[in-house]
């Protein structure tokens, strides 16, 4: 299987789960879901790591964890943090949008490898700040926080996406990554609910996120990881800016209001990215020889 569809069927998971949770779960809640994933996820595969007598580190393993333990925490730190200050759709689409543009800087400094179609990327991040100038009344400081937080966490994003196609992070196994990366945004978590005092302790509550976290977050994660080890990170970024639109859509079939507006905006995102994804990978094809079937 290409490693592409990998990525397509997590960020599919990923848009209705993350659509199901902001409909169902309180602010808080969301943020003790996440803590909850996060936890799981390294707890499960801490297991697979025990099993096979692997889950000792070393200190080169370390220091490539370390920073994708930073990464993630900016993802995860950004983007929820946005959510103050802007819808959270707009927030995941600036996210989605400015991810490529910055996967292409971040490449840049670990390969000197520019891309080719920079002005493309630079059309997808303008329509992200259109749908934003679409979506407000004014700009003000809430609303340059908010864009400001959402880039942030494309910046947290673009770096993942580029240390994962390195040879230095392909050193490390798939458990191992899924079982160590997380721990830093676990505790970026905890800090949150410890300040804003949104801890749901409910048993109901507790293992419907629970269950949630194992299908919603911790498959995707797992198929996620698959993908990008064998995909170029901007290909990686582009294919995680479809969550905007599939969450909208997800967000549709649970019940929320059309907006035209919204939807023509994201539905033109769709097709660009879609564009460059159909055009990188035909030149990848060609140079590698690769047939795709």
């Amino acid at each position: 299987m290409h490693p592409v569809l990998f990525i397509l069927m997590s960020v599919s998971i990923q848009a209705f789960s993350f659509a199901y949770v902001s409909k169902e779960f309180e602010p808080g809640e969301i943020i003790q879901y996440s803590l909850i994933s996060f936890l799981l996820c390294g707890l499960v595969f801490s297991m697979v790591l025990y099993k096979k007598g692997n889950l000792c580190l070393e200190a080169k393993e370390i220091h490539e964890l370390f920073r994708l333990n930073i990464a993630t925490s900016f993802a995860f730190l950004g983007f929820y943090l946005s959510l103050i200050f802007i819808p959270p759709s707009i927030s995941s689409l600036i996210e989605a949008s400015s991810s490529p543009l910055l996967a292409v800087f971040f490449t840049y400094i670990y390969i000197k490898k520019l891309e080719n179609n920079i002005p493309l990327l630079v059309l997808i991040f303008l329509f992200g700040l259109v749908t934003l100038s679409f979506s407000i009344e004014s700009f003000n400081i809430k609303i340059f926080t908010g864009l400001t937080l959402s880039i942030l966490a494309g910046a947290g994003a673009a770096y993942i996406a580029t240390i994962s196609n390195q040879g230095s992070m392909n050193d490390l196994s798939r458990e191992k990554i899924l079982a160590y990366r997380f721990y830093g945004s676990a505790i970026c978590s905890a800090f949150l609910l410890y300040t804003t005092g949104g801890w749901n302790f409910d048993v109901y509550f507790l293992l419907k996120a629970s269950v949630l976290s194992l299908l919603g977050f911790l498959l995707p994660m797992l198929l996620l990881q698959i993908g990008m080890e064998k995909t170029k990170p901007v290909i990686t970024i582009l294919c995680l800016s479809l969550i905007p639109l599939l969450s909208y859509i997800s967000e549709m079939s649970l019940g929320s209001n059309f907006d035209l507006k919204a939807a023509l905006m994201m539905t033109v995102t769709l097709f660009l990215t879609a564009y460059y994804i159909f055009s990188s990978t035909r030149k990848t094809v060609k140079e590698e020889g690769v047939v795709v079937r």
